[in-house]
């Protein structure tokens, strides 16, 4: 199946999902920010994020929601501190 947005990446999405999961490993599970994403992974723009999200979630990566600070990483599972 095709992608929908080409195959000729102009940012490596890999990067932008390894951040995703380092930082919900250090934030008891929270999500960065759209903002956030495109500091820390030299992306131009928030929109550009968006699209990046977008095809991770097509590749079954993560799962988008529409609320602030809501990307679920497929299959992970969160260990809670311990006390």
């Amino acid at each position: 199946m095709p992608r929908p947005y080409g195959s000729g990446r102009t940012y490596n999405y890999n990067d932008v999902y390894d951040f995703i999961v380092r930082y919900k490993r250090s934030h008891d599970r929270s999500s960065p920010s759209v903002r956030e994403i495109m500091v820390n992974c030299n992306v131009s723009s928030t929109s550009a994020v968006r699209h990046i999200l977008e095809g991770l979630q097509f590749e079954g990566l993560v799962k988008l929601s529409s609320r602030a600070r809501s990307i679920e990483v497929v299959g992970a599972q969160w260990t809670p501190p311990a006390v």
